[in-house]
């Protein structure tokens, strides 16, 4: 697996030129050429609006855009990862949800009948 890139920087750069956006666009580029070939989705972007102290949300509208984002991704019967992200004017948070085969990564298998105990 590529190591992938120290995003700070970048996105701390990004910020000042090319507002939220452009740094979680500049840095999903940045992922796609680390992943050496496995496809990125994304990025589905929720951007908080705080309307009273303590209280964010969101737009019922970018939820169903990352639902959509993630159905699509999960359509694919290859691994895949969807860069899923909330920004606000006070934080900020990125992740990759990945989807599809991976290795497995657990000795644990589930319990198929009584005579397994």
């Amino acid at each position: 697996m590529p190591t992938l890139p120290t995003p700070a920087p970048l996105a701390s750069a990004a910020v000042v030129f090319f507002g939220p956006y452009g740094a979680v666009t500049a840095l999903a580029d940045q992922l796609r050429r680390a992943r050496g070939g496995q496809r990125l989705f994304g990025p589905a972007l929720f951007v908080c609006r705080h309307h009273v102290f303590g209280v964010g949300t969101f737009a019922v509208d970018a939820v169903l855009d990352g639902d959509g984002i993630v159905a699509a991704a999960g359509k694919r019967r290859e691994a895949t990862a969807v860069l899923i992200g909330t920004i606000s004017s006070c934080h900020g948070a990125l992740n990759l949800l990945s989807i599809g085969p991976e290795e497995e990564t657990s000795d644990l298998r589930p319990q198929t009948s009584e005579s397994d105990v």
